[in-house]
């Protein structure tokens, strides 16, 4: 499938779009380009600055009237399928006018130079808080949460900083929407997986046909459609236009909307249809888009993941062996696409409990997880419930269940009770083992149920019908293939049919599930750490169906242990890359886009 891309350039609350008309000319715009089911990007500039005449408006300004109007047209425009990025701040430096003047240093700049950053500002937290690049992107940011709009991306200005700015730039959100400088790719996303200390990886979305000057409109046409034919499936035609140059072609007369047919926009579309492109939104292409890194995170010990507050938002729970001391760390990733977040502060939840292996999950139905520690030699179960704020002391909630080598431990709550329960399978054998939760004991099951044996699969839980219940999820990594089961009066009951073949062969790959599209069925992820390959196959409640957009190479590295958890309001999962020793513990997140970005047609 050939794709495109379009982002309406220069929109700011100034200029071109200083009057209440020229809004409605892009209300207008939007109007054709959603009955055209063309999902469009509207390259926001937060602040409209004109030296010449003293015009200096912000979108954080929400009492000047024409903010208002602004602000109220780019929501107008995001509800006719509009993704909203941010364009710099100001996308100007001292006398220039914004949209013109450029905003970052370049080694060519003659007049109305931005000052540059020293290497120092990518590498280190102080120079990186105080640099002129950070100064300009913390402000655009902050304009932008002040006003209320929903920001899905950036854009560099002209696409022009210099070296050490653009690595400050790439600190501060993971999501660009340009041509990547670091690679000759042109056609395709580009993720740089560049590992420094304040950040690891960005996405670049690249725009290879450029866009439509108006100083020589019919021959740029021209140009944009004859390139348009070179372009091959899995590439991205991208392009941006400005819409003022619209303008001439639209008008009024009387209570009707004129819009000329034969307008350069128009004329755009069209050429790209004939061509059987599929206009799609930039959301749609991506899955997860890099975010926050900490560095320093308990060196060398194991983290879960578990909602312990009950906030519904995922904790990173740490067991210092040493010690048997448990710590919890909240994360929040409610600033997309600012990848800036406060530093995580791990609490103290349990002191002095070691041993067992671990499991996490709700076990008494109070909505917070719960510490489920398995003693495999003698099959012993110690449960410490949590109180909100840390973990009780831990009593025994079963003894000799699963007690060997040979079992395999899973929490589910496979009878769709709100509690967790337990599951023991012996991968030799294939028999299963049951214990319900009562919400004070794990009460086993009569009899061993029948299943597969599993020297050749492995077995995961989660909800992926959306009934309440976790079905069981049996993946054999020789075939690729994925088989669905679930318990009925203590018998396993698996469908007759696979959810997906051929998908994720090779031992290499590590499975994980997640609700990754907020859609309520469990979706699974697969991880090869070595290349930093990151994909996931969405679930339709009868089958499984691998997207196709794909986060590779992302902290690619053979020690790459990959979670999962829920860290922003809107209850996606998304993912986290923990490193045990690189720069002394790592913990890298990537917020969830999955379903956010309209497909096209």
């Amino acid at each position: 499938m050939k794709k495109a891309l379009l982002r309406l350039e220069d929109v700011g609350p100034g200029g071109y779009y200083e009057s209440e008309e020229s809004l409605w000319k892009l209300r207008v715009i939007a109007d054709f380009l959603s009955a055209a089911d063309v999902p469009f990007h509207v390259a926001m500039i937060p602040r409209f600055i004109n030296p010449k005449t003293g015009y200096d408006r912000s979108i954080a300004d929400r009492r000047d009237p024409h903010v208002r109007s602004f602000l109220a047209t780019l929501d107008y425009l995001h509800k006719r399928g509009g993704s909203i990025g941010l364009h710099g701040y100001s996308h100007q430096y001292g006398e220039s006018v914004s949209g013109d003047g450029f905003e970052f240093a370049y080694a060519e700049c003659a007049t109305d130079c931005a000052p540059d950053d020293p290497k120092a500002a990518f590498l280190e937290r102080g120079a990186f808080e105080s640099s002129y690049a950070s100064r300009r992107m913390r402000n655009g940011f902050l304009a932008a949460f002040s006003s209320g709009l929903s920001i899905d991306w950036f854009e560099t200005p002209h696409y022009t900083a210099s070296e050490n700015q653009r690595r400050v730039i790439e600190g501060w959100t993971g999501l660009i929407f340009e041509n990547d400088p670091h690679s000759e790719e042109t056609r395709k996303i580009v993720v740089d997986d560049a590992d420094l200390p304040l950040f690891r990886g960005t996405i670049y979305v690249p725009t290879p046909l450029y866009y439509l000057d108006g100083a020589h409109p019919e021959q740029d046409l021209q140009r944009m459609c004859e390139q348009s034919k070179s372009f091959q499936d899995g590439e991205i035609a991208g392009f941006f236009y400005h819409p003022y140059l619209e303008f001439p072609f639209i008008s009024r007369e009387g209570s009707r909307v004129v819009y000329e047919e034969h307008s350069y926009l128009k004329r755009l579309v069209r050429c790209f249809q004939a061509e059987r492109f599929r206009f799609v939104s930039l959301l749609s292409q991506v899955s997860f888009v890099p975010t926050m890194r900490q560095t320093d995170f308990f060196p060398g010990q194991e983290i879960w993941v578990g909602d312990i507050d009950g906030d519904r938002q995922s904790e990173l729970i740490v067991r210092e062996r040493e010690t048997g001391d448990w710590y919890a760390a909240s994360v929040s990733l409610e600033l997309f696409p600012c990848r800036r977040s406060a530093p995580l502060e791990p609490r103290r939840v349990l002191r002095g409990v070691g041993g067992g292996e671990v499991l996490i999950g709700d076990v008494n139905g109070d909505g917070r997880d719960d510490l489920v520690l398995w003693d495999r030699a003698s099959g012993a179960w110690r449960v410490a419930l949590s109180d909100g704020e840390s973990f009780q002391a831990p009593s025994v909630w079963l003894d000799y269940f699963g007690s060997g080598g040979m079992w395999k431990a899973f929490l589910a709550d496979w009878n769709g009770d709100g509690r967790a329960d337990l599951a023991v399978w012996n991968k030799v054998t294939g028999a299963w083992r049951l214990a319900e939760s009562d919400g004070a004991k794990f009460c086993p099951l009569r009899g061993v149920a029948s299943g597969h044996s599993g020297i050749d699969q492995q077995a995961l839980y989660a909800d992926l019908n959306g009934d309440g219940r976790a079905e069981l999820l049996l993946w054999n990594p020789d075939s690729g293939s994925w088989r669905v089961g679930s318990w009925q009066a203590g018998a396993l009951q698996m469908e007759r049919d696979p959810w997906l073949e051929n998908w994720a062969v090779g031992k290499e790959w590590r499975v994980r599930v997640g609700d990754f599209d907020r859609d309520g069925r469990a979706d699974v992820l697969v991880v090869d750490p070595e290349r930093g390959d990151w994909q996931i196959a969405r679930s339709t409640g009868e089958r499984l169906v691998p997207a196709e957009s794909v986060l590779r190479p992302w902290v690619a590295g053979r020690e790459m242990e990959p979670l999962v958890g829920v860290w922003s309001p809107d209850g996606r999962s998304s993912i986290c890359a923990r490193n045990r020793s690189l720069r002394g513990g790592t913990v890298d997140f990537a917020l969830s886009v999955v379903g956010k970005g309209k497909p096209g047609r």
